[in-house]
């Protein structure tokens, strides 16, 4: 990223005292600007979010009266004051009118954010930067081009020249960039469909990305057996088909300073998902290549932490990036698997193979939390059909002990509400510890439900309590009070994790 501080050309009208400031921050694909005066010249339209119910005379006079010009589009929040109102609105509101823009032709929009007439003072989405945060953000991504449209049709790469913002809060800009530089990470890995990027292509793809960063680094490796058993298992299929073959990627992010925390995040990522040898039937095999967006999510977030780079904080980065293919070499129901905490596993059922790869990388997330300060784990998934069930698009969010002391779910649904990307905080139960125990002296846990998690009540639940004892965490958690296991359960369509095509 680069950042320029500069004046306005001659053309630009003269604002108060001083020249309109331009502030650059100039990626691959377009540029976001700050823009202190209406009537700066290289715009070809203007967004205009506001709800316009109660707008009151002034600065935005001139737009309020000329909506029906062909250059201003009009982008209505609508109410903002009903008890199920959020920050959405003004999200909505601002991708909604860039993508007319973008559909009308004009390639350098300027967006303004006028009055929130009817929001409620106290929200915490009106605080501070967030209601243009939220702006911002919702016409990024609107301006978002996939990357094998971007490979495969070069002219139509960038769908603007610029974005212009006006009057933006200190430091809005950067921030705005940064967290969209990561859900573009996030989304291209995600979104791709499952050859352009299939395990060995996600790294290559991850390489190029982190290429020249100099506080995030990342290794790669194929899926050991001995390292990685439950890797191995869901990898044994695919294998045999090198483009399709596994890859384990850690990632490490080390901030100036002495670390005062330090946060681990454990990522599925399924490259493609046939079910197995219990093979998905009924047309449920389509859209599978999404079921990789937990370790997407994850490798997003390293992009934006290298932007923002924050101070006294460690970051790493688990994913597991293997396809699940069906095959004489398949894992199979029945089989016992041990796992690298010593728990013997009978598989249940071969499509529940997210909690098996998650597992391995949450007994290594586990030990080296033990060696760090403050640790926090973290665990992100596409996990089951039951969390969408239950929620629909907003992602589960789960504590274990530890973690609920110090409301680590209710401060990420309490982040969440600030930016548009909402979760829902679930609880795990005893009930949900004891249908994991095992059914014979063979196994000490079963990896499912008989029936299939979807059709269990608690099924989203019964994978997380699968999760934390599969991996050891639960005899640990109880010793390390700050360490905290937060689960959330990603649903395919979130918003900062795939891009929705409506």
């Amino acid at each position: 990223m680069r950042v320029v501080v500069r004046t306005s050309s001659s053309n630009a009208k003269m604002h108060g005292l001083g020249l309109c400031l331009l502030l650059c921050i100039s990626a691959v694909l377009g540029e976001l600007f700050a823009v202190g005066d209406l009537e700066s010249d290289g715009f070809d339209t203007i967004v205009f979010v506001s709800n316009l119910t109660g707008t009151k005379s002034g600065e935005f006079d001139p737009i309020v009266q000329a909506l029906n010009s062909y250059a201003l589009i009009n982008a209505p929040t609508g109410p903002l004051d009903r008890d199920y109102d959020d920050s959405r609105r003004i999200y909505e509101a601002a991708r909604a009118g860039t993508r007319k823009a973008v559909k009308l032709g004009f390639r350098s929009p300027l967006l303004v954010l006028g009055q929130l007439a009817s929001a409620p003072e106290d929200a915490v989405w009106m605080q501070g930067i967030y209601p243009q945060l939220n702006a911002i953000m919702g016409a990024l991504t609107a301006l978002y081009t996939p990357l094998e449209i971007r490979e495969a049709f070069p002219e139509r790469a960038t769908k603007y020249d610029k974005l212009g913002v006006y009057k933006p809060a200190r430091d809005v800009l950067k921030i705005a960039w940064a967290m969209e530089e990561g859900r573009g990470v996030a989304r291209d890995i995600c979104g791709s469909d499952p050859e352009r990027m299939s395990a060995y292509r996600i790294v290559e793809y991850l390489e190029q990305v982190f290429e020249n960063d100099s506080q995030v680094s990342m290794k790669a490796e194929r899926v050991d057996p001995i390292k990685y058993p439950f890797c191995a298992a869901v990898n044994r299929a695919a294998k045999g088909v090198e483009r399709h073959d596994g890859r384990i990627v850690t990632m490490e992010y080390q901030g100036s300073g002495t670390p005062q925390e330090t946060l681990l995040f454990t990522g599925k990522g399924i490259t493609f998902d046939t079910g197995g040898a219990n093979i998905k039937t009924h047309n449920y095999m389509q859209g599978m290549h999404r079921d990789k967006c937990g370790a997407a999510a994850v490798a997003g977030f390293f992009k934006t932490l290298s932007m923002l780079k924050p101070r006294s904080l460690k970051v790493m980065g688990f994913m597991a990036f293997v396809r699940n293919s069906p095959g004489a070499d398949a894992y199979i129901p029945d089989e016992i698997l041990t796992s690298l905490a010593g728990r013997r596993v009978r598989v249940v059922n071969t499509d529940a193979e997210g909690r098996v790869v998650l597992t391995d990388m949450l007994y290594y997330a586990k030990e080296a939390a033990l060696k760090e300060s403050n640790p926090h784990i973290f665990s992100i998934a596409t996990l089951t059909g039951h969390a969408r069930t239950t929620y629909l698009d907003y992602p589960a969010v789960m504590d274990n002990g530890p973690a609920r002391k110090i409301n680590a779910a209710s401060s990420l649904k309490n982040a969440g509400d600030k930016i548009s990307d909402m979760v829902e905080i679930s609880t795990i139960r005893r009930e949900d510890y004891e249908i994991t125990n095992g059914q014979s002296e063979y196994e000490d846990l079963m990896q499912s439900y008989h029936k299939g998690t979807s059709d269990y009540g608690r099924g989203h639940q019964l994978a997380a309590a699968f999760l934390l004892r599969a991996s050891g965490l639960d005899e640990v958690s109880c010793r390390l009070f700050k360490a905290s296991y937060l689960f959330a359960h990603s649903s395919l369509q979130s918003i900062g994790m795939c891009f929705r095509s409506k």
